[in-house]
């Protein structure tokens, strides 16, 4: 296997130093006694006013005095912590039950051979809502499925990799990296405005119809770009091996998704009616409109936990209650390395916050994107452009957002643009490149996989090939966005482009 063409510091490492940066900043800053002014909105005299900000210094005795006795509170109060652990206990026990394999492995199943193409990229994208369940199980299966309908397996192995990995952030599902997202803009939009809250939501109606867009894209590219440059590579003699499963396991399986399949549409038809009953019969629109900001989390682990379980149940793989708790335990095992990231991370945000460095950068950026007055539609762009070239170099999407909201979003908010705007321009940005990423851990895999039918491909050729479809997706998927942007469509429910 080969390594990584470029290395980039552990994301932990990038913290401290970003964290070493902004004391000194702060330091030499509010040594020289830097200050900036700018108008905002004074709710309690309801009027715009002007406001001077001091940078603060974290080096000073009151600025000590914060490094040690907030330490705690900035990582146990940091909002992503307790939202991302409680999804992960639903989405967990999925995959140890193996109920998201499954379930994906029907999907493609039942397609022909017309249809496979865009079957495999949907489900590709769909599996972001398991995490890296897509690397192991879709690519693989792309590449199985093409040679069972004599289509070249490269070709199917590249489309797969597109649609999980190149629409790793569009899905017509909430997933657990949406609340992790949202909970760090919500983070950076309180540097603005304390009261501002961006919900797992935040871009859904626009990331449901980018699934159907990018699903369409990349059936384009495959057909008529890729199969077309694939077919040169000879395909060596390759045997697949087929694991015979029992007849009594599989009917067991195919027994824990009907009653899996069935309890889920019973949850779901149950929140449906708590939804409309308490809206449109009780009229209890701001105590659902509370339940839907802050419930949500409780609603996508339970979405995960039930099917799993009875998943888990009834293919006998949870035979007893300390079954569940010990997938649930391995399911936080997972995110040991996230915990440690989310505490550097929180005091980065807390410095940020303090020495009112986020702030002075939002003022400092406005005032320099009006001197070169680009518009707001351009700075859309830009900021997508960034982001994809930043995610060649780090490829961890909740990582990268964690540096980049607290500084785009304040910025954006001054500009007259929401938070949810911002994240939904970032995971445009942040899933592009991801297919032509050197940094990406799962692209030496995706090579093995290719070996199988050319030993002779190499990282450069799938890179070079994988580049059609970044062309294509990001001139589309960034041309929709613009579309929404001009004619002021929501982004999801709640959620719109301006902010006031």
């Amino acid at each position: 296997m080969k390594k990584n063409f470029l290395k980039v510091p552990h994301p932990v490492v990038i913290f401290i130093y970003l964290s070493i940066l902004v004391i000194m900043l702060s330091f030499l800053l509010s040594f020289f006694n830097h200050s900036i002014s700018y108008q905002k909105f004074d709710r309690s005299l309801e009027k715009i006013v002007r406001e001077e900000v001091f940078i603060k210094s974290l080096l000073n005795f009151e600025g000590i005095e914060f490094v040690f006795n907030s330490m705690v509170s900035n990582f146990t109060g940091f909002t992503p912590l307790g939202t991302v652990l409680v999804s992960l206990l639903g989405v967990g026990i999925c995959e140890q039950t193996g109920f998201i394999q499954k379930s994906l492995e029907k999907i493609i199943s039942f397609s022909s051979k017309r249809r496979v193409t865009a079957i495999i990229i949907l489900s590709g994208i769909i599996s972001s809502i398991a995490s890296d369940t897509g690397y192991l199980v879709i690519i693989p299966l792309g590449g199985i499925i093409f040679r069972h309908f004599k289509r070249n397996p490269i070709a199917g192995i590249l489309c797969a990799f597109a649609g999980v990995s190149g629409g790793f952030s569009a899905n017509i599902f909430i997933g657990t990296l949406d609340p992790q997202l949202a909970g760090a803009a919500t983070e950076a939009a309180k540097l603005i405005n304390p009261n501002y809250l961006v919900t797992p939501l935040a871009s859904y109606y626009f990331m449901f119809l980018s699934t159907i867009i990018l699903t369409i894209l990349g059936v384009f590219v495959t057909e008529k770009i890729i199969e077309p440059k694939v077919n040169k590579y000879k395909i060596e003699n390759f045997i697949l091996e087929k694991k015979e499963e029992i007849a009594e396991e599989k009917k067991l399986q195919t027994k824990g998704l009907k009653f899996a399949y069935s309890l889920l549409f019973l949850f779901i038809v149950f929140i449906l009616i708590f939804f409309f009953y308490n809206h449109f019969f009780l009229h209890r629109t701001f105590q659902v409109k509370q339940w839907y900001s802050k419930g949500i989390i409780a609603i996508i682990m339970l979405f995960f936990l039930i099917p799993g379980i009875t998943y888990g149940i009834v293919i006998k793989k949870i035979r007893k209650s300390l079954d569940v708790v010990q997938m649930l335990i391995k399911s936080v095992e997972k995110m040991s390395s996230y915990i440690i990231l989310i505490f550097f991370m929180s005091q980065f945000v807390a410095y940020m916050n303090y020495s009112n460095l986020s702030t002075y950068m939002a003022v400092l950026g406005i005032k320099l994107f009006k001197t070169i007055h680009l518009s707001k539609i351009l700075f859309i762009i830009a900021f997508i452009i960034v982001t994809a070239t930043i995610n060649l170099f780090m490829t961890a999407a909740f990582s990268k957002w964690a540096i980049i909201a607290p500084i785009f979003i304040p910025l954006f908010m001054e500009l007259g643009l929401s938070p949810e705007l911002v994240l939904t321009a970032y995971r445009i940005g942040d899933s592009v490149t991801n297919i032509i990423t050197p940094t990406l851990s799962f692209l030496p895999m995706i090579l093995i996989y290719i070996k199988e039918y050319n030993s002779e491909i190499d990282m450069g050729d799938v890179i070079s090939l994988m580049f059609y479809y970044v062309i294509v997706f990001f001139i589309i998927w960034t041309l929709l966005l613009v579309i929404f942007v001009i004619f002021n469509l929501p982004l999801g429910p709640g959620s719109y482009i301006f902010y006031n």
